[in-house]
């Protein structure tokens, strides 16, 4: 029982934990995302009362593989990359997320946020 209070997600939880509701006002869509990790710390000390759970760190490896096409009518092809390569592409990313959002002045109505619990 206690899993299924922790997987779901509830909106309306969210506006009421925070402190400060001038912020995000309880009928709009976004979320504070950067408050869930105080929020599920919260629910978990408050469930897991044999302390089984724990914080843990999770490393990726120094090279990775990168999955790509130039345009759709290519073949998928692989590059490798290095610790500064990864660097690159992220700045890469972060750049274009700036210019689709103006700066952050446009909202991004549909985005996923990926979370690991591990």
């Amino acid at each position: 029982q206690a899993q299924s209070d922790l997987t779901k997600t509830d909106t309306s939880q969210l506006y009421k934990d925070s402190k400060d509701l001038s912020e995000t006002p309880p009928n709009s869509k976004s979320v504070d995302f950067t408050s869930i990790p105080k929020k599920l710390d919260a629910k978990f000390e408050a469930l897991d009362t044999d302390s089984a759970l724990r914080p843990t760190v999770i490393k990726t490896g120094d090279v990775w593989t990168k999955r790509m096409q130039q345009n759709l009518l290519t073949k998928m092809h692989e590059v490798t990359l290095t610790h500064g390569m990864q660097k690159k592409e992220r700045n890469k990313a972060f750049d274009l997320l700036d210019a689709l959002s103006r700066s952050g002045s446009l909202p991004i109505a549909c985005a996923e946020l990926h979370v690991f619990v591990a």
